[in-house]
């Protein structure tokens, strides 16, 4: 069993990880409805507290599980392994936030165990079916996204069309609604990959038998993500909400409906999906709806950019840290 000051260590590095990805993401949740005035940021960022941290708890624990004995054998890596894992996550996560892009945290951490696990112990103990799965949902909920959110804006379009302008008053009072649903769906993302790692964790130390989900793992993960939305980056509020595209209320709207609904099926079915993916491309599915041109496309470059690079830069600073903590060890 290892030391009791090693797990404590190792549990409060999860947890400030978990902090930094609720300021980090929740600035997507919470974007669309203050830039187009359908709420204040007190409002938002409220409603995006409460959210992220009743997340956890509504949507199981199926993406932990996923992640927790899905990808890597549970039983065949060590500690080590871990904290390379935690701290390249880290790393990329104060990176992306100092510079106010909106990367993937859930490729980071994707990226960060399966480089440190490879580096420990070889290919071998990568479980690919577990793998492609959880690569799968990453690729395919962003296209879904933009598909939602382009039928539903083009739906919108139809169903308004000829209506008074004061139709637009409705889409601001029901965006109470969907950024409440939106920020319940990635807590219970988010939330989870914590939960995983902390699981994994009391499994390779000893304090756990097998891989489970102690209720007080849970309650931590969800206060430290909500906290971290409390403190929300204004950086990347900027960057989702107006820089893309000029965003109004029935915009917002669309959006945020769309993003909740493919989260909310990701976290039931076990897959792992990024918020920021998932938030960005439904917003661009929305603005392509009404006209393509109105979208600022260098901005999308520049997004792209760093959501294809973070996972490869991942995986690569997993394995690089995991031989340094063993240099030093």
């Amino acid at each position: 069993m290892a030391p009791i000051t090693t797990i404590v260590a190792f549990v409060t590095i999860a947890l400030i990880l978990n902090f930094l990805v609720g300021l980090h993401d929740a600035g997507s949740t919470v974007s669309t409805a203050i830039t187009s005035r359908s709420a204040g940021p007190r409002l938002a960022l409220a409603l995006a507290v409460i959210g992220e941290f009743l997340g956890p708890f509504l949507f199981g624990v199926a993406i932990a599980t996923t992640l927790g004995a899905g990808i890597v054998k549970p039983h065949a890596i060590d500690i080590a392994v871990l904290f390379a894992l935690l701290f390249s996550s880290l790393l990329w996560t104060l990176l992306t936030w100092f510079l106010g892009m909106p990367s993937s945290a859930s490729h980071a951490l994707v990226g960060g165990l399966v480089g440190a696990a490879a580096a420990a112990h070889g290919w071998d103990i990568i479980q690919m079916p577990g793998l492609m799965k959880v690569m799968g949902t990453l690729l395919v909920a962003p296209p879904l996204a933009f598909l939602a959110g382009f039928a539903l804006m083009k739906l919108i379009i139809a169903v308004c069309a000829g209506m008074s302008p004061r139709v637009g008053i409705a889409f601001k009072r029901a965006q109470i609604a969907t950024l409440f649903g939106l920020s319940l769906s990635h807590g219970a993302n988010a939330a989870q990959r914590t939960i995983a790692v902390i699981a994994m964790g009391l499994v390779i130390s000893g304090y756990e038998e097998s891989f489970a989900v102690p209720f007080w793992v849970r309650l931590a993960s969800a206060a430290t993500l909500a906290l971290g939305a409390l403190c929300s980056s204004s950086r990347t509020m900027r960057t989702v909400g107006m820089r893309i595209f000029r965003v109004r209320p029935v915009d917002a709207f669309a959006a945020q409906t769309s993003a909740a609904l493919v989260m909310a099926a990701a976290a039931l079915l076990g897959g792992v999906a990024s918020t920021t993916q998932v938030t960005n491309s439904a917003l661009l599915g929305v603005g392509s709806a009404e006209r393509v041109a109105k979208i600022r496309w260098y901005v999308v470059r520049d997004i792209a950019i760093t959501w294809l690079f973070t996972l490869p830069a991942a995986a690569l600073t997993g394995a690089l840290l995991y031989h340094l903590l063993r240099l030093l060890a």
